[in-house]
């Protein structure tokens, strides 16, 4: 290894740390932001014809939608990258269940998505915690 090696992996490894954090936090704030979608029919419905709780589910669901590519670009280590990216499935799935609820004002599907986002908190909290470990 040529000189500075040593500290050029570890200003590496801090930056994947600190990019999983970020993007890791990021998404555990967009799940909690799905929450304005309501948690009844009536809440669900009222959601889809409110602009000021439709616009901050588009930029939840915007994010929590592009999970792959934020774990993708995080740059963790090979060892990592699929507990990572465990989180997107739901997150995967809540997103498409949101463009469903938008594009045909189905209450039914947002309160799918909100559903599928929670199941992803779980998932968030092993992969922060997996970030502390490495």
């Amino acid at each position: 290894m040529g000189c500075g090696g040593s500290s050029q992996q570890t200003a590496a490894g801090r930056e994947w740390h600190a990019n999983a954090n970020v993007a890791l936090r990021q998404l555990s704030q967009d799940v909690a932001a799905t929450a304005v979608g309501g948690d009844s029919l009536g809440d669900a419905r009222r959601a889809l014809h409110d602009e000021s709780r439709l616009y901050a589910l588009v930029m939840a669901y915007t994010d929590l939608g592009g999970c792959v590519a934020m774990m993708r670009n995080v740059g963790a280590p090979p060892a990592l990258r699929a507990k990572l990216a465990r989180p997107c499935g739901p997150l995967a799935r809540a997103a498409a269940s949101f463009t469903a609820a938008t594009e045909g004002s189905n209450p039914h599907a947002l309160l799918r998505a909100g559903r599928d986002a929670e199941l992803a908190l779980p998932l968030l909290v092993q992969a922060l915690a997996a970030t502390r470990k490495a």
